[in-house]
């Protein structure tokens, strides 16, 4: 994780996103409105094919629109994905229409369903290094 707008206290920050532990989550702060952010270093550029997030339960602080973006530095100007999300745990994925390679990537939570701040369970980035 290399830049973020806002976390929660309580156990709920933004490293919790690239955990795999389905127990834990990023939740924004209450006090921040949305969009909220992450951008997170792949640590190589990476061809990637699919994009989501997992959500562990259904609630008032599920994103409801998120987006994606890449690119070769932090910036992330190149969008990758935009998706409506049903109001449902579980995963929630995008497959590209090409390939993208980008070695960091924006995930944006841009509203919910009604809650004070948003949350994301699991963050998932699919692909290959790039060549």
């Amino acid at each position: 994780v290399v830049d973020f707008s806002s976390q929660y206290h309580h156990n709920s920050g933004v490293q919790n996103l690239v955990r795999q532990d389905p127990s834990v989550c990023w939740f924004t702060s209450v006090y921040a409105p949305l969009p909220q952010h992450v951008v997170i270093d792949m640590g190589q550029p990476v061809c990637l094919t699919r994009v989501g997030i997992f959500l562990h339960g259904e609630n008032s602080q599920n994103p409801r629109r998120v987006s994606f973006a890449c690119g070769a530095d932090p910036a992330c100007p190149e969008p990758l994905a935009e998706m409506d999300l049903p109001h449902r745990g579980g995963d929630h994925l995008c497959t590209l229409p090409s390939p993208r390679v980008a070695r960091f990537v924006r995930y944006t939570i841009l509203e919910n369903f009604g809650g004070s701040g948003a949350y994301t369970t699991g963050l998932q980035l699919y692909g290959v290094p790039a060549q």
